[in-house]
């Protein structure tokens, strides 16, 4: 299993990143006091709700380097977050990054079943 020096991680990870962080029927919380939620697209966007709610909703677009491990979002109308993944949990469960990629967040990201609609509504 080969390492990426910068991030610890496998290749193996690196590479199916994208398709994990998009897989359908998943989205990701983060908690930092309040917490949001994340659903990343095959297609490049993300949305965010902050707390829950369909008032709070936040797009932006992501892009991911699986050769250094780095995320990067740009939120609309707000700032570009940069931060490399740190750590995968083995079943994808959590992923933690170096810093957040959110102001409302962490720096661990934690993957729920989507259980409801509540980002078809932000389409």
């Amino acid at each position: 299993m080969a390492c990426n020096g910068s991030s610890n991680l496998s290749s193996e990870q690196l590479e199916s990143f994208e398709s994990k962080l998009t897989a359908t029927n998943f989205y990701w919380q983060s908690r930092y006091g309040s917490y949001i939620d994340f659903q990343f697209r095959p297609d490049g966007k993300v949305y965010a709700l902050i707390n829950g709610k369909a008032s709070t909703k936040l797009y932006g677009n992501w892009a991911f380097d699986n050769n250094s491990g780095e995320l990067q979002i740009a939120w609309e109308g707000g700032r570009q977050y940069t931060s490399i993944v740190k750590h995968i949990d083995a079943n994808w469960g959590k992923i933690t990054f170096e810093s957040k990629i959110h102001e409302y967040g962490d720096k661990t990201i934690t993957r729920l079943k989507l259980l409801d609609d509540r980002f078809s509504k932000l389409e």
